[in-house]
């Protein structure tokens, strides 16, 4: 019961961000690389601000579809929360977790493939690392997989990992990679 308060909660906080500030994405600065949008998933945002916009004003799903451009099914499921674009995603992350601290943006730890939907959990990371205690914060948010013990320590994971990215990083390419006869 009390995810589905804070479910509700979310979405009249959601429609109340839209109705102040429209589409704009500046909460995005809160996130790793901004969210990394493309433009199609900005057009996308935008289009779901408008069309939260005339939900609000009482418009049908036909009436709002058709000033919008966008098909009666996903103003359907907008409307209700089912379904929101990726840029969505972030909104309600910023509205549920609030700005990260100075310095630091948020990052998803885990994300759909394909479409890159966020799907948390959320740890604070610099946007540059310039000594071991800013690493150091970041491996403390990481928690394992359920049913997964780590073996080795944290850091020694996380060397493994910057050993393989600057070993890999050395390595030099040939061919645009659709050669798979090698």
């Amino acid at each position: 019961m009390a995810a589905q308060v804070r479910d509700k909660d979310l979405r009249y906080k959601m429609g109340d961000y839209i109705s102040q500030h429209g589409q704009d994405t500046s909460f995005t600065n809160y996130f790793w690389k901004n969210c990394e949008p493309i433009q199609y998933e900005s057009e996308r945002y935008q289009k779901y601000c408008q069309v939260l916009t005339l939900a609000r004003e009482g418009w049908s799903y036909t009436d709002t579809a058709r000033a919008t451009g966008v098909g009666w099914q996903s103003v359907y499921a907008w409307t209700r929360f089912i379904q929101k674009p990726k840029l969505a995603h972030y909104l309600s992350a910023i509205l549920a977790l609030g700005p990260p601290q100075p310095g630091l943006v948020w990052l998803s730890v885990n994300n759909t493939s394909g479409h890159a939907i966020p799907l948390g959990p959320y740890v604070q990371v610099p946007k540059t690392a310039s000594d071991w205690n800013q690493i150091a914060n970041v491996l403390r948010q990481l928690r394992p997989l359920e049913g997964e013990h780590l073996i080795e320590s944290r850091e020694y994971m996380f060397g493994f990992l910057l050993g393989i990215a600057i070993g890999d990083a050395a390595k030099s390419r040939q061919g645009d990679g659709t050669d798979i006869s090698a």
